[in-house]
């Protein structure tokens, strides 16, 4: 905690820095991951132990911030709890199993907070 990298602010940062990072996969890099692997248990199978270990680590940072910060600051950091995270990644791995495709013939992925296509050039969503 005495050390600048640890302050409430640089971890505030952190915080912000992690669910952008979370989110953009979710959006941007999971519909291109689609294109390459249409099978949506080959995405599981890659992306569990990533998710994992990314869980297992933020378990323990969220413990030595419970630990070494008042629940004000705790509250000010905006942490998520590891719940929250798992969930935020469990995001990435849940695909519409139907697989259907829509008047283009590309395939539509099913996210939380919008649909998918695969296969447009410049990945907007649809």
């Amino acid at each position: 905690r005495g050390h600048a990298f640890a302050g409430p602010e640089k971890l505030k940062e952190l915080m912000q820095f992690l669910q952008t990072a979370v989110t953009n996969f979710n959006e941007q890099n999971l519909p291109k991951m689609q294109l390459y692997l249409p099978n949506p248990q080959t995405r599981g199978v890659l992306l569990t132990p990533i998710r994992t270990s990314i869980t297992e680590s933020y378990a323990r940072l969220h413990a030595y911030i419970l630990a070494e910060y008042s629940p004000e600051e705790y509250l000010a950091m905006k942490v998520w709890s590891p719940q929250d995270l798992q969930a935020a990644l469990q995001r990435a791995v849940t695909v519409d199993p139907s697989q259907r495709a829509n008047s283009a013939g590309e395939a539509t992925l099913e996210l939380a907070g919008g649909s998918y296509a695969a296969g447009k050039e410049d990945g907007q969503v649809s």
